[in-house]
């Protein structure tokens, strides 16, 4: 079991020996403090600016071996409940425990007030290319095309594109997010767009990490994910109001 953390100029310090800091961009400078790099190997490290922690994914998927595996952020961990305090992440007897009875452990839903998955995005981004995305499903993954049509129209939806799973599974995922990305490339030109917007890429896997899940009816535990460099109490508190509002939606 490895959980790698994506982290880019700072180390996540955790004193778990299942938690190894994977360096993401590396292939610009790498740093010696990280514990491995996502240049090495088969990889897409030169997309990060493009792909965020999708190169960290990607490398990941090429290149490590061990049955269960996850994606956590620098700042980012899961945690065992709400009441969790800064040091309580899921530990390895955690993990194992939970994938016993489940197939993926993911965080708990963002609720987004006011919007579905699909208003947000056009908010905050280019609609485009969205849509774009769903004409390729459309075109190479047609069984996918009604789940990614559910997804946009709900109110809520996994973030940060952090998992535990068992390996096999990430892969099977990967090969389908790295083919549809690799065909959005081949249509849109992501290198002259400002450094937010050039991301897309990545803003794009979390909406399609969704219909992945959606479609494959997998069985998941959710977990809370806290940010350990803001305060836990006002993100409790954020946690509180957010889920009152959710349970208004669907």
């Amino acid at each position: 079991m490895k959980i790698y953390v994506a982290c880019f100029n700072k180390k996540a310090n955790v004193k778990n020996d299942i938690y190894t800091n994977l360096q993401l961009g590396a292939y610009k400078k790498r740093d010696e403090i990280f514990d491995c790099y996502d240049n090495d190997g088969d990889n897409i490290s030169e997309k990060n600016k493009y792909y965020c922690e999708l190169t960290g994914l990607y490398w990941i998927w090429k290149n490590i071996k061990e049955d269960i595996i996850g994606l956590v952020h620098y700042r980012r961990f899961f945690y065992k409940s709400f009441f969790s305090n800064k040091d309580d992440i899921l530990q390895k007897q955690d993990i194992e425990k939970i994938l016993k009875n489940n197939d993926i452990i993911l965080p708990k839903k963002e609720i987004l007030v006011g919007n579905t998955v699909y208003s947000q995005y056009k908010k905050t981004h280019d609609i485009k290319d969205i849509e774009e995305v769903k004409k390729i499903i459309s075109e190479i993954y047609p069984d996918y095309l009604n789940s990614f049509n559910k997804i946009m129209k709900r109110r809520k939806f996994y973030i940060c594109n952090m998992f535990i799973a068992k390996k096999e599974l990430i892969d099977e995922y990967c090969e389908w997010l790295f083919n549809i990305l690799s065909e959005l490339d081949n249509r849109i030109d992501f290198s002259k767009r400002d450094n937010y917007n050039a991301r897309t890429p990545g803003f794009l896997g979390e909406r399609l990490f969704n219909v992945w899940i959606e479609k494959n009816n997998f069985r998941i535990c959710e977990k809370n994910i806290f940010n350990i460099e803001l305060s836990f109490f006002l993100q409790k508190i954020k946690i509180v109001i957010k889920r009152f509002i959710g349970l208004f939606y669907r």
